[in-house]
């Protein structure tokens, strides 16, 4: 038996009406610089609605949220896939042209059309005997499955994770470091597919090494089931067991599922893609101005003796996930950003108290480094076990090592300490935030923490 003899699956086996176009997968119409290797690409679909347009300030605001050097590491795609309307395809290229010519020119946005052909007769789709859903409805979701599946095969090969949106939502400044600082924290879990916001298909991000499986099952099912319901399936299937019960299978799907939050993109469209249909929804946990600043920091461990509140820990906020917020500071209150093989740093930034609790800050605290070449004479010297009970590893937290080991580099100035590390340091295995004095009863927020090491 020879490969010949093989019949291999395809995009043609769920899509045989491409077969009669040699145009069928090309894009009828594609504004590129050819901008690939980057971090994360962005998908906004959009389509005409019968009285709104809302994709020009969403675009506005993903541009407007990002700093100079995000824009460089990211490319977010403006799919048209309005195949009715030749004049208002035609009219809003324009306009984006118009608007957004640096940033076309640059890379960061593209626009590109998907060939008519690439659709069936949407007009003659089988019965939905599943939702029991009206033609117009299987139309509208059977589309949106067949646009998701072309932008994501346009997307696949130009960055590392590929993130979802719609063409009506505004974004959180500072999303991009924040959506990419939590992936690349999840080297450790077995997710298919991170949520930075709680609504439809927004904010979803996927490895695009993924996106080929899931184009695949998208196509499979395109006729059948809504996209949401689809992705759930995924799941389903990769993960479920049939001798299970449910709640077991829910525990499955959230290994696969990670929720990012606060979200970072509010819906704000009120009317629908689909002809007649209104919404209101809102994400009640995005934040328009962010809480936190994420950042990609050196491997290691954070710890500290503040009494933490709720979720808020410190080592959530050292790899990006959230703020570090505890109770009410104490002269002599550690915090230790502890590096196990030593490192060399450049630079750190700590900064704390964020727009809701702008009061939650450090007023009397400095940073401190010990050096690997102290930390291995301290422990030839002397090295004591903590005790048990909580208090006794609080004191040890505090005080093991003496505080002639550490070298003062910083302090905070208004809640914020940023500076740079002396070359003559050399290796460092540990950063340290000691609490001189804390008057008042405030708590304290670290809303960012970037260790920059040197390479």
């Amino acid at each position: 038996m020879n490969n010949s003899q093989l019949t291999l699956p395809s995009i043609y086996n769920y899509m045989s009406h491409l077969l009669g176009s040699k145009n069928s997968l090309v894009p009828a119409f594609q504004l590129s610089a050819g901008r690939h290797a980057v971090s994360l690409i962005f998908g906004v679909p959009t389509i005409k609605r019968g009285k709104a347009s809302y994709v020009l300030n969403t675009i506005q605001s993903l541009i407007q949220g990002t700093s100079a050097e995000e824009k460089n590491d990211c490319i977010i795609v403006v799919f048209i896939a309005e195949i009715e309307d030749k004049i208002f395809v035609k009219s809003l290229i324009e306009d984006l042209k118009e608007r957004f010519d640096k940033e076309i020119r640059s890379g960061l946005i593209e626009v590109v059309v998907p060939p008519k052909e690439f659709y069936p007769d949407l007009n003659n789709l089988p019965k939905d005997i599943t939702f029991h859903d009206p033609p117009l409805r299987v139309k509208w979701r059977t589309k949106q499955n067949l646009d998701f599946s072309y932008l994501m095969m346009y997307a696949q090969q130009r960055a590392r994770f590929y993130v979802q949106l719609e063409d009506d939502l505004i974004a959180t400044p500072g999303y991009v470091s924040t959506i990419r600082t939590f992936a690349l924290q999840q080297t450790e879990n077995r997710w298919m597919m991170l949520e930075f916001s709680s609504l439809g298909f927004i904010g979803k991000l996927f490895r695009t090494s993924d996106l080929p499986t899931i184009v695949e099952f998208f196509l499979m099912f395109h006729k059948d089931k809504p996209v949401d319901w689809l992705l759930d399936h995924i799941l389903w299937v990769k993960v479920c067991n049939p001798d299970k019960d449910q709640a077991h299978c829910n525990r499955e799907k959230a290994q696969l599922r990670i929720r990012f939050k606060p979200s970072l993109f509010q819906h704000i469209g009120r009317e629908s893609s689909l002809p007649g249909k209104k919404q209101n929804l809102i994400d009640k946990d995005f934040k328009k101005a962010p809480l936190f600043q994420a950042h990609l920091n050196p491997k290691g461990s954070a710890i500290t003796t503040i009494n933490v509140y709720q979720t808020h820990t410190i080592d959530r906020a050292y790899t990006g996930q959230s703020f570090f917020w505890g109770h009410t500071p104490h002269k002599g209150d550690v915090v230790r950003f502890k590096f196990e093989d030593g490192i060399l740093l450049e630079h750190f930034r700590i900064n704390t108290g964020n727009v809701e609790h702008p009061g939650d800050i450090f007023s009397n605290a400095s940073v401190e480094l010990l050096t690997t070449e102290n930390k291995l004479q301290r422990e030839k010297l002397f090295r004591e076990t903590p005790a048990s009970d909580v208090e006794a590893q609080k004191n040890f937290v505090k005080d093991e090592f003496l505080l002639t080991d550490y070298v003062r580099v910083g302090k905070f100035v208004n809640g914020l300490a940023d500076g740079a590390v002396p070359s003559t340091i050399g290796k460092v295995s540990e950063i340290l935030i000691r609490v001189n004095d804390h008057t008042g009863q405030n708590w304290v927020i670290i809303s960012e923490i970037h260790i920059v090491a040197k390479t």
